[in-house]
């Protein structure tokens, strides 16, 4: 019934916006869509993302007032471009929250600078192009602004764009552009020092700075120092070979890195969700006094030497807290430490190789709800996959270890009643596997094995008509976030 009402909305705003967009209401003496509801405006215009946009078509949404999300990518007529600012001109955007524009087009950026200043109400901003941020000083509840801009122009370079101007906007948690520079980095926080997040950007050379500066002013060691920041989202270090050897000397950077990581934690002690790229084993140790982390993305891929013995004294620490666990590490992860060390945990990726400490570990009780791991041994996926009795999300790249008798001990131990989607790249399992894991994983939404098999995706769709599994579907999964090929999440989200 509720999948009936979905659509059934869905198939009354395609009528509306199919009669709008022909003009059918354009006569009227009074605007229709004036005293509808924010959310039935913003649906409509929503249907009209994919189209490339007229404004006299979506004129009536427009100018309805009740817009709070408006993506203006698609409007690609510049010739209307007198009618949409009529449109601004008539203040019908002051309920608008959320504003996105992408486009390659600067002649548009007057217009945009206008419509910005009549979004009083304004808390998000994404855009391809910068504009002078002058225009948002009258958007007092702005939250949120992300510049997706070419990096040669990312870091205001030869621009009017004034960063003092950030200082009156009171509520901004977010502020990001690509490729920010430290120095840019550095001013935006002495700006901003209630953001919470820069995006996708390493701040480590950014706080040097801004720490090397607040030594010269106190004259004092940066552990005497008191001042914090708010940031709880934050990428440090980055990956070398993305480093012009001609401009940064690696060996210099991979040894200054534990100092940098330490000036860090000390200025962002709240840090909630962090991704770092370790160069260094000994930078490992500051990351203990992260107290309130819950989300960790860590690789050791530029990490010379041994680092898991420092690292999993870390978990001992910080695991308790920790949500969220992704791991990038050329030596295999003893997986039993994971899961004593962070018994809250509920999401779990490994981007290489899963082990357990000893042969014979037994299966524990563990939160996880969702697990992606790239190889596995034997023991660790049968340890993982028995301890987890609620997971929901399965997605395993090569398993060859899992056969027939594995996966029945598994299900022995954990029937993985809750298990919702499963993919799997490779493994051992023959048509009883496959008949034994849909008979009893009762739970299950989605499937798929060997997606270069065609064999298995006749076995698999034969033996869920077979079972009546109406439920099930078998196939890609590119439409999950993440799903597909991907296995791990990209290095740089949550």
């Amino acid at each position: 019934m509720e999948m009936s009402e979905v659509s059934l909305h869905k198939i009354c705003l395609k009528r509306v916006y199919d009669l709008l967009k022909a003009g059918y209401w354009n006569s009227c003496p009074i605007n229709p869509f004036l005293n509808l509801p924010n959310g039935i405006v913003d649906d409509l215009m929503a249907i009209s993302t994919p189209d490339i946009l007229k404004t006299s078509e979506v004129f009536l949404l427009l100018t309805s007032g009740s817009l709070t999300r408006l993506d203006l990518t698609s409007f690609g007529h510049p010739e209307e471009s007198d009618l949409f600012l009529n449109a601004v001109q008539t203040n019908c955007f002051s309920s608008l929250r959320v504003l996105t524009w992408h486009s390659r087009d600067d002649k548009c950026i007057p217009l945009i600078e206008t419509l910005i200043r009549s979004c009083s109400k304004l808390e998000e901003f994404h855009s391809s192009k910068l504009v002078n941020f002058e225009v948002f000083q009258n958007c007092e509840e702005l939250r949120v602004l992300i510049f997706y801009v070419n990096p040669f122009l990312s870091d205001f370079a030869g621009s009017c764009k004034n960063l003092a101007v950030l200082s009156s906007l009171k509520n901004l948690q977010v502020f990001f552009t690509s490729h920010m520079h430290s120095h840019t980095i550095a001013k935006v926080l002495k700006h901003c020092p209630q953001l919470v997040s820069i995006g996708h950007n390493d701040s480590l050379d950014g706080l040097k700075r801004i720490h090397a500066n607040l030594e010269r002013k106190c004259e004092c060691n940066y552990s005497e120092m008191s001042y914090q920041f708010q940031l709880r989202r934050c990428i440090w270090g980055k990956h070398t070979h993305k480093l012009n050897p001609e401009v940064v000397d690696i060996i210099s950077y991979k040894s200054n890195f534990p100092e940098k990581i330490n000036i860090a934690v000390s200025l962002c002690p709240f840090v909630e969700e962090l991704i770092i790229y370790v160069n260094h084993a000994d930078c490992i140790e500051s990351l203990k006094n992260l107290k309130q982390l819950t989300r960790l993305k860590i690789s050791f891929h530029e990490c010379d030497g041994g680092y898991m013995t420092n690292f999993l004294a870390l978990l001992k620490i910080i695991g308790p807290k920790l949500k969220f666990l992704s791991i990038d590490a050329a030596h295999p992860v003893p997986i039993d430490f994971i899961c004593e060390y962070c018994p809250r945990l509920e999401s779990l990726e490994l981007a290489r190789f899963a082990t357990t400490s000893k042969s014979d570990q037994p299966p524990c009780n563990v939160s996880l709800k969702n697990i992606r791991v790239m190889k596995s041994d034997k023991n660790a996926l049968l340890f993982l996959l028995s301890s987890c009795k609620s997971l929901e999300e399965l997605f395993l790249c090569d398993a060859m270890c899992l056969d027939d008798t594995l996966l029945s001990q598994i299900l022995r131990l954990n029937p993985l009643a809750e298990l919702k989607i499963c993919e799997v790249a490779e493994s051992s399992l023959t048509t009883r596997g496959f008949r034994m894991f849909l008979e009893t994983a009762v739970s299950l939404q989605r499937v798929n094995f060997a997606p270069f098999r065609p064999d298995v995706s006749f076995i698999f769709e034969s033996l869920i008509t077979e079972l009546n599994l109406t439920n099930v579907v078998y196939g890609d999964m590119f439409d999950i976030p993440y799903g597909g090929l991907g296995f791990v999440t990209p290095f740089f989200a949550f």
